[in-house]
């Protein structure tokens, strides 16, 4: 059982470090540790906390599956297009680095964001357009 546990803990990490958890919080992770501790438990005996571990962490994981699988397996690769389109709507150059888009975000979202009475919408897109941008760079920095 340890080298399941091993196992899973290993695919735990490969999801982490290929940016697959990106959506997912420390709730989450926490969760699925439960499990994978839970099962350790079971295995080895101890009925009542293994199964305590188990069922609250399945509970909480199944409670959360929609969200969880679309971070893990609907990651879309943004195409040249759609850096072309967020780097128009921050007005930032293809040069810019981290400390520029986070500025160019910050200068939009005081007019977009609703408190200020802008809209939902256009918050959300500088947002995305923001996030995209920022992955584009570490993406390049990783390479």
């Amino acid at each position: 059982m340890a080298v399941l546990a091993i196992v899973a803990l290993g695919v735990i990490a490969w999801a982490w470090l290929t940016g697959r958890l990106a959506g997912w919080t420390g709730r989450d992770v926490v969760a699925l540790a439960a499990v994978v501790i839970g099962a350790k438990f079971l295995a080895g005996g101890s009925v009542v906390a293994g199964l305590v571990a188990v069922v609250a962490g399945g509970l909480w994981l199944g409670r959360h599956w929609a969200r969880l699988r679309g971070a893990l397996w609907t990651r879309r690769v943004a195409g040249s297009a759609d850096l072309a389109a967020a780097r128009d709507l921050l007005g930032v150059m293809p040069t810019a680095d981290e400390r520029i888009v986070r500025a160019a975000y910050r200068d939009r979202i005081v007019a977009a964001h609703p408190d200020r009475g802008g809209n939902v919408v256009a918050a959300t897109r500088l947002a995305a357009a923001r996030d995209l941008l920022l992955a584009d760079i570490a993406a390049r920095r990783r390479r």
